[in-house]
C-alpha cells in the first residue's frame, strides 16, 4: 500500500496546475429533482415528490473532468453525446466552465446518457 503525506499530496496537486489531462469515457449529464415528500405512493412503497426545482451537472467522465479542473488541471474530454436536448445541455455546461470541446463527438444516432 502507498502512503501519502500531506506534503506529498500538495506537491502532486501543485504539479497538476496548468497541465492538460485527457479524460476518455462516458460523458453523462446528472439531473437532480429537488422537492419535498408529503406522502407515500399507494401503488408502491416509494415517496411522492412535489418537485420544486431541477438542476443539471456534469456526470460520468465529464464529472471527472470537472474535478481535474477544480484541482488546477485543464481537462480534455473525449467522448460521445447525442444530438438531443441533454447533449446540448451538457455542451452548454462544458462551455460555461471554459473546457475545450474539441474531443466531444455528437452522434445523432444515440441519446446522451442521463442519470436522474
Amino acid at each position: 500500500m502507498v502512503t501519502f503525506t500531506n506534503s506529498r499530496l500538495e506537491t502532486l496537486f501543485g504539479n497538476l496546475t496548468g497541465k492538460r489531462v485527457a479524460v476518455i469515457g462516458d460523458l453523462m449529464l446528472d439531473r437532480y429533482f429537488w422537492g419535498s415528500v408529503s406522502r407515500m405512493s399507494p401503488e408502491a412503497p416509494v415517496p411522492v415528490v412535489e418537485v420544486e426545482s431541477e438542476s443539471t451537472r456534469l456526470g460520468g467522465a465529464a464529472n471527472v473532468a470537472n474535478n481535474i479542473a477544480s484541482l488546477g488541471g485543464i481537462p480534455f474530454m473525449v467522448g460521445v453525446v447525442g444530438d438531443d436536448d441533454s447533449g446540448k445541455s451538457l455542451s452548454s455546461i462544458v462551455t460555461e466552465n471554459g473546457f475545450p470541446k474539441d474531443g466531444i463527438i455528437v452522434d445523432p444516432s444515440r441519446p446522451t446518457t442521463v442519470k436522474t
